[in-house]
């Protein structure tokens, strides 16, 4: 998804209860969710041509980390609303 599509999701479940109300207050975090998805897939393709002296595959581990991070930084939000 891009991040007009995200935003107006977001926009549109605010009228919905019960449709992904987290992204109702964590739009920023989803777009950039999928943001670092996007980059993962491309790296992963890059990565399979194995030209890049390793730093594809080092930088593949980094971001499956941030998504890990941002994942939890959601489920944080959603377990602990204000």
């Amino acid at each position: 998804m891009t991040r007009k599509l995200i935003a107006a999701f977001a926009a549109v479940s605010m009228f919905a209860p019960g449709l992904a109300n987290a992204q109702v207050h964590q739009p920023h975090m989803y777009a950039a969710l999928q943001d670092l998805q996007d980059a993962l897939n491309e790296l992963q393709i890059a990565d399979s041509y194995g030209d890049h002296g390793g730093y594809a595959g080092r930088a593949t581990q980094e971001i499956q980390h941030a998504i890990d991070n941002v994942q939890n930084g959601i489920a944080y939000r959603n377990d602990n609303p204000n």
